[in-house]
């Protein structure tokens, strides 16, 4: 059996991190100058590539590990809650960071009781809601297996689920 080890000192992964860091707000510039949307998302199962057909730009929103804006979030959040939750908020609120302010919608995946929050929080505190106008939106997403259901019913739960979140996307102005 062979052993695999992560280099986590490999200064070439974090340096493209980083580069990529540094650029991504010259492109988000960028694609608001062309017209089109910048969707954030904080989760893994958003499904980026529906945004990318949408002619949206999708920005993940995973920042974190800094304590001002976990502080900020328990505005919101208590103490105990998840402090990724925490700074998801946070971060909005301070409005020091561009990826939080130069967003058009959200996606929340709901993964978890904090992360359903954030959608509320977002709405009520940010002025960020499915009735706003100027495209400031939120889009929900359920990822779940239902219980007792076959995988069968289950894959058709998703397309089902999946052309939804194109119809919201398709409300936010995508796909010009």
């Amino acid at each position: 059996m062979t052993e695999t080890t992560i280099d986590f000192n490999n200064k070439t992964l974090l340096g493209s991190l980083s580069t990529r860091l540094e650029q991504e707000p010259a492109r988000i510039a960028e694609a608001k100058r062309q017209g089109k949307k910048v969707v954030g998302y904080f989760c893994p199962h958003v499904p980026e590539e529906l945004i990318l057909a949408a002619g949206m730009l999708p920005i993940r929103l995973a920042f974190g590990g800094e304590l001002e804006p976990v502080a900020a979030g328990e505005d919101f959040l208590k103490s105990y809650s998840c402090s990724f939750a925490r700074s998801c908020l946070g971060y909005r609120k301070l409005a020091e960071n561009s990826y939080y302010a130069d967003i058009d919608a959200l996606c929340v995946a709901y993964t978890c009781d904090c992360m359903r929050r954030i959608q509320e929080y977002w709405e009520n505190y940010f002025g960020m809601s499915s009735a706003a106008p100027g495209f400031r939106h939120i889009v929900r997403i359920d990822i779940e297996i239902l219980p007792g259901r076959r995988i069968q019913q289950c894959g058709q739960y998703l397309r089902i689920y999946f052309l939804l979140f194109l119809f919201a996307l398709f409300l936010e102005g995508g796909f010009h």
